[in-house]
């Protein structure tokens, strides 16, 4: 298999993206009345900015799972970051909103940078089971083993807390986004962080347990960027086969869009050099970005006329104003002057911008339980248009969904607040409340993956 344009992910990116919850700044708390000061501001903020908070759960659910909030809040004298993010995190996650969410990025940056460590285990989660997908102390668990506790604390009792603060309405989605950061979540939620006493099920049904000493972030990251190799790059084309070309398509970061360009425009001409007959494109870690990049790459794909949405739903509240410039002259005079804070915009099919590298052949779209976001509305855009044939699993990102993040801090614990303020429609023009199905299942065991099989991309490659 040949390989070529590689592009790493940066610590820090991968960081930010991976890896939701974090530590406090040590010694660094809020008064009770502060803590419920910043509860009552995240709640405004919620109903203020977002166009459909309660299209999942009721209000009166809200309020109750709030009042429980404040109770617990006033009978604390103080309160720090990380403990206040527990509490919180997962009220802002039962509105089932993945684009909307709390976040202590800050303090577990702080955390890693002055050598903190976290558990030396890659964990897929599952099922309500804590699956090993990989591990880099040497000892205990192997891959494919199930652990039963950790510091005492029931595997089933951590998938529950885990799982809470990760919001969504695909389970699948939850799950396969706390396996992702699963050693952050569990420091964030418990503390854990020098010393695990692990506990778990061998293959052989024996229950064992182990202490492991904790890693560097660093380390870890470093481990499993060797272990991953390509589903931690950003990108990626390689020639699986005489006439098949796979392009592994990571992310969709607006913040690389200059990058990725470079990197389409160079992919698309080797594909037509190589005259390939069949495209895979693998979405299958792909958890989102800046629909910018998603469109430039479908001009490579096909030349059917496309709408990445057939409607796009803005709430322009006040706090979204205060932030966000309108540059349309009938939608400012809509909020400003008339005064509305809905705004609709319906969009029309149109033809992709011309290129001489377009690929002719057969599309192949991969996608799986990480597919988020971006990533989502793309292969909806393949799907609705019949652009090309999709395989795996369902989309972890629905089809028509809420998001545009609107980000804010909260003003006592300063804690980081996104809210979404947009709702798109997918380009077929029904919501659903499903991420895309695919044409063909194809299961993925990410257990096995990791280990270096490649079951549904072979099972593939086997079909054409």
């Amino acid at each position: 298999m040949r390989r070529s344009h590689i592009y790493k992910i940066t610590i820090a990116l991968v960081l930010i993206l991976s890896f939701l919850s974090t530590q406090p700044i040590a010694a660094e708390t809020i008064s009770s009345e502060q803590a419920i000061e910043d509860a009552k501001y995240l709640w405004d903020k919620l109903e203020t900015v977002h166009p459909n908070l309660y299209f999942e759960t009721t209000k009166k659910e809200a309020e109750s799972k709030f009042q429980g909030i404040v109770e617990l809040l006033e009978a604390g004298d103080s309160w720090s970051r990380v403990e206040l993010y527990r509490l919180l995190a997962p009220f802002v996650a039962s509105f089932q909103d993945g684009h909307t969410f709390l976040s202590i990025n800050p303090e577990f940056l702080h955390y890693a940078d002055n050598g903190g460590r976290i558990i030396p285990l890659m964990i897929h989660v599952s099922n309500g089971s804590l699956i090993v997908a990989g591990n880099f102390s040497g000892e205990g668990p192997s891959p494919g083993e199930m652990l039963l506790s950790v510091n005492g604390k029931d595997a089933q009792e951590i998938y529950n807390q885990i799982t809470a603060v990760i919001g969504a309405r695909r389970q699948a989605f939850v799950e396969a986004k706390a396996s992702r950061s699963f050693p952050i979540y569990l420091w964030a939620l418990y503390g854990f962080s020098d010393s695990f006493e692990i506990s778990y099920r061998a293959e052989d049904g024996e229950q064992k347990t182990v202490r492991l000493q904790g890693i560097s972030v660093a380390n870890y990251r470093e481990r499993k960027d060797a272990k991953l190799g390509k589903y931690e790059l950003n990108w990626d084309l390689s020639f699986p086969g005489k006439d098949v070309a796979l392009l592994t398509i990571n992310t969709f970061a607006g913040n690389l869009e200059t990058e990725f360009k470079q990197f389409i425009d160079n992919s698309f001409r080797k594909i037509d050099r190589q005259e390939v007959e069949y495209l895979i494109i693998d979405l299958r870690e792909n958890g989102g970005g800046s629909t910018k990049l998603s469109d430039y790459l479908y001009k490579f794909v096909s030349g059917k006329p496309f709408r990445t949405f057939a409607e796009v739903r803005v709430k322009y509240s006040n706090p979204v104003l205060k932030k966000k410039k309108i540059f349309n002259p009938i939608t400012w005079f809509k909020v400003k002057v008339l005064g509305d804070q809905l705004i609709v915009n319906k969009n029309d099919y149109k033809d992709p911008p011309r290129t001489k590298y377009r690929f002719d052949g057969e599309l192949f779209l991969l996608t799986g339980p990480m597919t988020f976001s971006t990533a989502a509305d793309f292969a909806a855009l393949i799907k609705d248009l019949g652009a090309g044939t999709i395989l795996g699993e369902e989309t972890g990102g629905l089809a028509s969904t809420y998001g545009d993040i609107f980000q804010l801090n909260l003003p006592n614990s300063g804690l980081t607040v996104g809210i979404s303020y947009k709702y798109f429609l997918r380009p077929a023009g029904f919501d659903d409340g499903q991420g895309v199905i695919p044409d063909i299942f194809l299961a993925t065991n990410p257990v096995r993956r990791y280990q270096g099989e490649e079951v549904v991309l072979n099972r593939l490659l086997e079909k054409i």
